[in-house]
């Protein structure tokens, strides 16, 4: 599919779970907590079933009962190099290969989606090595709305006010797709210590 096109279903799904995003902000501690237990089951379960590497490491973690309190006896952390060892198994979709991430990274003029709904960045490298992090397209939102979601609903309030809903509404969003809006550091600052397809620092 177009870029362009990408780009603008990219930054309309970004606004419609702004509101949701903005709405954690104002949640209870426990609230809070529970649905980081919950994401984190999710997140196990689903390393477990699509990602080879890490079901083999993850064997004894029960993803229905695993609570925050356990995650760091339980869970091994996962090395950059661990990561980039065993790239192709880290990662939960089987069309990804190491072989054509770095094609897409090398080929790149500009932003781009690989296959329709990954992106692609790297590391400077400047710890000893160089890593690669493939974010799905939900994951790029969610990083985007994470870093900036307050500075976004600034920015949303102010053009509510101005144009009462209108068109200027989405300035300042326009480069969803590829770096983040002026309001936002540039998401591959921050890509190791997000989610990610793939991801350590």
């Amino acid at each position: 599919m177009e870029y362009e096109s990408l780009r603008k279903r990219h930054v309309a799904a970004l606004l419609e779970a702004l509101p949701a995003s903005m709405e954690r902000l104002q949640w209870s501690a426990e609230r809070l907590s529970a649905e980081r237990t919950s994401r984190l089951r999710t997140l196990i379960g689903d390393a477990q079933t699509h990602a080879p590497w890490h079901r083999e490491r993850l064997r004894d973690v029960n993803p229905s009962t695993i609570s925050e309190e356990e995650l760091a006896e339980t869970v091994p952390v996962m090395t950059k190099a661990e990561m980039m060892d065993n790239f192709e198994d880290v990662l939960t979709d089987r069309r990804l290969t190491r072989e054509k991430v770095e094609h897409h990274l090398d080929s790149l003029q500009g932003d781009a989606y690989l296959l329709d709904e990954y992106h692609v960045v790297a590391t400077g490298g400047s710890s000893g090595r160089r890593s690669v992090l493939v974010w799905d397209w939900d994951g790029w939102t969610e990083c985007f709305l994470s870093l900036g979601r307050r500075s976004l609903a600034r920015l949303l309030r102010h053009h509510d006010r101005e144009r009462h809903g209108g068109p200027e509404r989405t300035k300042g969003l326009t480069h969803v797709g590829g770096h983040p809006p002026d309001v936002l550091q540039p998401a591959d600052r921050h890509a190791s210590g997000s989610g990610a397809a793939a991801a350590a620092d």
